[in-house]
């Protein structure tokens, strides 16, 4: 299990920003943890949300489960944190960070006995100004900065992502990491390269299980993607055709976060439609027969299932 010791409340002042403490992970091992590490908003933040957001945001702290060992991250009042029933909460993805914003506003202005007065009060203030804020910021601001706040509670996890990076040592059956072993019998270097790219593509882009989130036609178009990486050292995920991925020439996405998944549906389709030599005839027919009846699919499918379909896929790619 993992812990975090406190030998002091954590306070709205500079005490709060010199506290440190550190980490049992299983095996005994403790590893440092610095409340730097534990940011969970930044000043660069600021210009992505209303005042009242921020505001709300930075009440909160990165936070690790004690019930998870794998360590997963999640965020915390930092003004109760060191009680013995801490306000946390552990989002399982990023879309529903937003709907935990209202349980923290809750907490801070209704449960927390340890939230300052002044707080509380700037808070209430800062909300009523909410409405007339929002309606000058940029459309996408909102999902950007809690795009932010996902990437910091991923990158807090203290199990390395192996699937994330290739410099990662992943423990063998015989407790030595794939570095060592490859050093001790003296692989060539392509055949250890090679080695992790087949073990990689061994995952699947979509899923039976995510049929039911997307119309026929979106989950036909994703299923002929599979995940890649920029090069067998590159820890930067994307997807490829599954048609001309060993051709010279192979049509291959990057994504730079979840929101700009949605985007790519078209350059998929146009890849498919006139650009792969490599797609079968009968592909093309059934990809457009499909798009005929997705407007009406879409009219009629799960309310934010396209969202979290999107939020499956970008996940996969970060593991």
């Amino acid at each position: 299990h993992l812990c975090i010791p406190t030998n002091k409340p954590a306070e709205r002042d500079s005490s709060a920003n010199e506290a440190c403490g550190s980490q049992t992970v299983k095996g005994g091992q403790e590893l440092a943890v610095s409340h730097h590490n534990k940011t969970l908003v930044t000043e660069d933040d600021r210009e992505l949300v209303t005042d009242y957001m921020f505001l709300l945001m930075e009440q909160a702290q990165i936070c690790w489960s004690s019930e998870d060992p794998n360590g997963q991250a999640g965020f915390e009042c930092i003004h109760c944190s060191t009680e013995k029933n801490p306000f946390q909460i552990f989002p399982s993805s990023s879309r529903r960070l937003h709907g935990t914003l209202r349980c923290l506003h809750d907490h801070m202005v209704l449960r927390c006995n340890k939230c300052p007065s002044t707080i509380t009060a700037t808070l209430l203030e800062k909300e009523k100004m909410q409405t007339s804020q929002y309606t000058h910021l940029k459309p996408t601001a909102q999902a950007e900065f809690l795009d932010h706040i996902w990437k910091r509670l991923l990158d807090a996890k203290n199990i390395p992502k192996h699937s994330i990076s290739l410099t990662v040592e992943e423990p063998m059956a015989s407790g030595k990491s794939l570095s060592a072993e490859h050093s001790e019998t003296n692989q060539p270097e392509k055949e250890v390269k090679k080695h992790f790219t087949k073990r990689r593509y061994v995952r699947k882009l979509v899923k039976i299980g995510d049929k039911e989130l997307v119309t026929e036609y979106v989950f036909y178009l994703m299923s002929q993607m599979r995940p890649c990486y920029e090069s067998s050292d590159s820890s930067r995920g994307g997807f490829e055709c599954i048609h001309c991925c060993n051709e010279e020439e192979k049509f291959q996405v990057f994504p730079t976060s979840v929101r700009r998944l949605g985007g790519y549906l078209r350059h998929i389709h146009h890849h498919l439609a006139k650009d792969c030599r490599k797609a079968p005839k009968e592909l093309l027919e059934t990809l457009l027969s499909l798009e005929k009846l997705h407007i009406s699919q879409y009219a009629r499918s799960k309310p934010y299932g396209q969202s979290e379909f999107f939020e499956r896929i970008w996940e996969r790619l970060q593991r």
